[in-house]
């Protein structure tokens, strides 16, 4: 995978992330070396052997099939992730930066671990999801239409999960922003898919129904976002026309809210 498909293909996708990396490529290739960048590349023989030992009659096959080594010589264009024994030797961490500073405290109240989940946890219980996604900032993860959120805490004691969209997700997330009356809220995350060898963060805006918050929200909106580093203008809108049958659903013995009230509201599904 070349150095200059690497930065076109980057750069073709058209949004802040890619354009940092692009520059981060070519620091990276002229200048010094890149920590952030260091699984962009696999670790030579340590890579084959893992490889063999792992795979070994699987490769042979392939080999001696024609469609399959004409596969094998398609993939030498694709960029290299792993997902299964880790061959490449990837171990991707949970970024440290940026560093967003969360939220003080909500409805006149120092924001304490329970008041922090129960915003999260947000609308569920009062409706079956606990925020929907407006906006959202990286163009991997937050692009793609019809995106439920539920958090909740666990059966075991201590635990918090989330679900988005059905997937169960180990991230570190922070409050920006939440108003008092849960018509909006900001929240960032960072992550990690360590065998895979990428390090993510983004941030979503989210309300109960989908919909943007009122325009007397928005410098205060658009505070939070600098907070993140983030313009309003990075954000990807998500579309919420058609969203129906959704994985939602949380496991028998999970509990909400703790300390806040949510005040039934009607919102309409968008």
């Amino acid at each position: 995978y070349s150095f200059s498909r690497t930065v076109f293909d980057a750069w073709e996708r058209h949004n802040s992330d890619d354009i940092r990396f692009c520059l981060l490529v070519i620091i990276n290739a002229y200048i010094t070396p890149v920590s952030t960048l260091k699984n962009l590349r696999a670790k030579g023989f340590s890579t084959l052997n893992c490889m063999v030992t792992n795979c070994g009659p699987q490769i042979l096959n392939c080999l001696l099939d024609p469609n399959c080594r004409k596969a094998l010589q398609c993939l030498n264009n694709c960029s290299p992730v792993d997902q299964k024994n880790n061959c490449l030797e990837l171990d991707a961490k949970i970024p440290e930066k940026p560093d967003v500073t969360p939220m003080a405290e909500f409805r006149g109240e120092k924001l304490s671990s329970e008041i922090a989940e129960d915003l999260f946890v947000g609308w569920l219980g009062t409706l079956e999801w606990s925020w929907r996604v407006v906006a959202g900032q990286n163009p991997a993860y937050d692009q793609f239409p019809c995106q439920y959120q539920l958090f909740y805490r666990g059966k075991a004691r201590g635990s918090f999960c989330v679900l988005d969209n059905g997937v169960v997700s180990n991230e570190f997330w922070t409050i920006v922003d939440v108003s008092d009356d849960l018509s909006w809220g900001l929240f960032h995350y960072h992550g990690a898919a360590r065998v895979a060898g990428q390090s993510y963060t983004g941030a979503v805006l989210v309300s109960p129904d989908g919909q943007y918050p009122a325009e007397k929200e928005k410098q205060r909106l658009i505070s939070a976002l600098d907070r993140c580093g983030i313009k309003e203008w990075e954000l990807f809108n998500v579309d919420n026309c058609s969203c129906e049958n959704a994985p939602l659903g949380i496991p028998d013995g999970s509990s909400l809210h703790s300390k806040i009230q949510v005040n039934e509201q009607t919102h309409s599904s968008v």
